[in-house]
């Protein structure tokens, strides 16, 4: 989902020969051997509904998966979310060939998937964090985002520059996604106690100072008192200004890079990743203190 905010600068304005252009950075000029490309402008109103096409599909799927986690298990559900993830990806060329809808109904189905992430964080907490874990389980699963853009954004650049053009990001972690999915249908499982790797003593780890109910997850959740809550609302709050300012920055730091500073888009995927990568020790080390202070 990340890639459109990078691709954006590879689809637009794109050489339709193979002749050798220079494009000068701020530091040195960089010679890109250019191919033919698909090129494709869009207005800042079809960007924004790109834009909003996957937030819109996130909001509204995200308890949706909250609910089907809690009543199927999160192994299935979330390899069925990232099935989802994987074929939008693939097929984005495609759709942006076909026309502005179909784009937008690719967008929509990424931000359902995206959706389940957050579902998913929850209940993997819940499940697999020791109580004196809760802080570093999530400061590591929540950093999804940060992960993502550290590598797509210097990958990203470099396929775009390569002769496969922009097309190859979407193609390329599509595969990749297909694989992670994989993997988590075969290693990972439900419930800790059933975990073939999982020795006696580390189930017990996990479960210390559980009740049956937090370990089964089987019984009511009293969300009206969860949103009258004070202290819910102030980590809602918190949340919801440290996700918009994350996605306000990785949305809009590759064009501000290329455009306003007028860094090749090479550069430019590489400057890119390091606000989130700086993120990253920050926040590991935050879980880690939150956890010794409780």
């Amino acid at each position: 989902m990340i890639a459109l905010n990078f691709t954006f600068i590879c689809m637009l304005k794109q050489p339709k020969n193979t002749s050798s252009t220079m494009i000068l950075t701020n530091t040195a000029e960089e010679d890109i051997n250019t191919s033919p490309k698909l090129e494709y402008y869009y207005n800042q109103n079809q960007k924004s509904s790109l834009m909003w096409a996957s937030a819109i599909g996130s909001m509204i799927a995200t308890f949706p998966f909250n609910y089907l986690y809690t009543k199927f298990g999160a192994k299935y559900v979330f390899f069925a979310a990232g099935i989802i993830s994987t074929i939008a990806t693939a097929f984005i060329p495609i759709a942006a060939e076909a026309g502005i809808i179909w784009f937008l109904i690719l967008r929509f189905f990424q931000g359902i998937s995206y959706g389940a992430d957050f579902a998913a964080i929850g209940i993997l907490c819940s499940r697999w964090a020791s109580l004196k874990q809760n802080g570093v389980f999530i400061s590591i699963l929540t950093t999804f985002t940060h992960i993502a853009s550290t590598i797509t954004n210097p990958v990203s650049g470099i396929l775009c520059e390569s002769r496969f053009g922009w097309p190859s990001v979407y193609y390329s972690h599509a595969a990749v996604s297909l694989i992670m999915f994989i993997l988590w249908l075969i290693f990972y499982c439900d419930d800790p106690a059933k975990h073939k790797s999982v020795s006696a003593i580390e189930l017990e780890k996990i479960h210390r100072n559980k009740t049956e109910t937090h370990k089964n997850m089987e019984s009511y959740v009293p969300y009206k008192e969860i949103c009258k809550n004070p202290v819910i609302l102030a980590v809602w709050f918190n949340a919801f200004v440290d996700i918009v300012s994350a996605m306000f920055l990785t949305t809009y730091i590759p064009t501000y890079i290329n455009s306003v500073l007028h860094y090749g888009i090479g550069n430019t995927g590489w400057l890119a990743a390091l606000p989130t990568l700086a993120h990253l020790p920050v926040k590991f080390l935050s879980g880690h203190l939150s956890d010794k202070i409780n």
